[in-house]
């Protein structure tokens, strides 16, 4: 690899990588809770008209920015995807009778 191209990676790729991650982890720390809430009042986890509310906010900000609101959108749609995963995943796991221990 070229070593400007590495240096600029290393540099700001690579940052900016690591303040993608942890942000993800913060939606994710509130996907927790709101899969709390859905849970205890019977609410799908799945919600069309939220997902189509984000996804046209992220086209909205896509446009302010100039930045391309295809990739844009299919980022968002990848992590829309694997909230709703997660939050199945999770659900079915806490439904799971835990089994009798050993006497």
């Amino acid at each position: 690899i070229n070593e400007a191209i590495e240096q600029c990676s290393n540099l700001t790729i690579d940052n900016i990588d690591r303040m993608i991650i942890s942000l993800l982890q913060k939606r994710m720390d509130h996907v927790d809770k709101i899969l709390e809430i859905k849970e205890s009042q019977g609410i799908a986890i799945k919600d069309e008209r939220r997902e189509q509310e984000i996804l046209k906010n992220i086209q909205s900000e896509s446009e302010k920015l100039k930045l391309n609101t295809q990739f844009s959108q299919e980022v968002f749609e990848a992590v829309l995807k694997s909230s709703v995963a997660y939050q199945e995943r999770v659900s079915k796991e806490r439904l799971k009778p835990t089994p009798p221990k050993p006497l």
